[in-house]
């Protein structure tokens, strides 16, 4: 049997983690969100996942300089959950290095297809 996939969700409100916890539900994979006063990176090492979730809605952190800094420190997929739509913001996402984006509001299925994606990716690297 397949070893679970680690997939840390960072930066989002409870409300939205408690969404994507229920969303991946059936995919057997251990989800852990932290909360806004949680360091992001300590975690990324303490829990070693193979994707983070990061929300770009974050009062703490700047989700594209985050991401950064993950893609610096570990091998982890990094998929940007975001409710901005313009060029720019897509941009931004690219120069800072993410695996892929999605926005909100999050559809079961994208999300789903986009973490299995990621997720073999990962295997890859």
């Amino acid at each position: 049997m397949a070893r679970q996939k680690r997939i840390l969700l960072a930066g989002m409100s409870e409300a939205d983690a408690d969404t994507i916890r229920k969303h991946l539900s059936d995919c057997e994979h251990q989800v852990r969100s932290i909360g806004v006063d949680v360091d992001v990176l300590d975690q990324l090492r303490v829990f070693q996942p193979q994707l983070v979730l990061l929300d770009t809605t974050s009062e703490t952190f700047d989700a594209f300089d985050m991401c950064k800094r993950i893609k610096q420190d570990s091998l982890a997929m990094v998929l940007i959950v975001t409710s901005l739509h313009a060029v720019d913001d897509v941009d931004l996402s690219i120069k800072s290095g993410t695996d892929d984006f999605l926005s909100k509001p999050v559809n079961r299925v994208e999300l789903q297809k986009r973490v299995a994606n990621l997720l073999k990716l990962q295997d890859c690297v």
